[in-house]
């Protein structure tokens, strides 16, 4: 699960998560603050940009399938 849209005017294909969220994946790359969302096992399913730099991440497609403690928290 990934949120970014795409900026080469939609030439590529739609992340999971962008077709999964729709119209919830274009704003969350708009809000200005981290946002990030987990399964039952408490393992990322994905989160913005933002939160992805925080964290010390390049891209929010890295953080999928982990766990905090993959992040050192």
């Amino acid at each position: 699960v990934y949120l970014r849209t795409t900026q080469s005017g939609g030439d590529s294909a739609p992340t999971p998560a962008e077709r999964q969220l729709g119209p919830l994946a274009d704003l969350l790359t708009l809000v200005p603050y981290s946002v990030f969302w987990k399964d039952r096992d408490s393992r990322y399913l994905g989160c913005n940009q933002v939160f992805a730099e925080v964290v010390g991440l390049r891209s929010p497609e890295e953080i999928v399938g982990k766990f905090d403690r993959d992040l050192g928290f």
